[in-house]
């Protein structure tokens, strides 16, 4: 099945888009660490539960290797990290299968 989606509304915020969504401003599409909190609490329900859009690339964090790491940089990429560990979304498929 495909769709072609005309859209009214463009936010480059993943908050914006689940708000718009909360408020019942159309059907909107969210990565799923943005739209869980939503679903568990019931403010958002799913719809198209079989539908995903196509990945169109991997997640990676780079940074100049440096002993001393800012503090910044180093929050950053732990918290990345663990977003990558907790959710499939962000996973590598050729990681995941070997």
């Amino acid at each position: 099945m495909q769709f072609t989606l005309d859209g009214v509304l463009a936010a480059n915020d993943h908050e914006a888009i689940a708000a718009a969504g909360v408020t019942s401003i159309g059907i909107v599409r969210l990565v799923e660490y943005v739209a869980l909190p939503y679903l568990e609490s019931g403010q958002l329900t799913e719809v198209l539960a079989n539908w995903t859009a196509e990945q169109r690339f991997p997640i990676s964090v780079m940074y100049p290797h440096s002993r001393h790491l800012s503090a910044k940089v180093r929050i950053f990429v732990e918290w990345m990290s663990e977003l990558i560990r907790l959710y499939p979304i962000f996973q590598d498929e050729t990681r995941k299968s070997g």
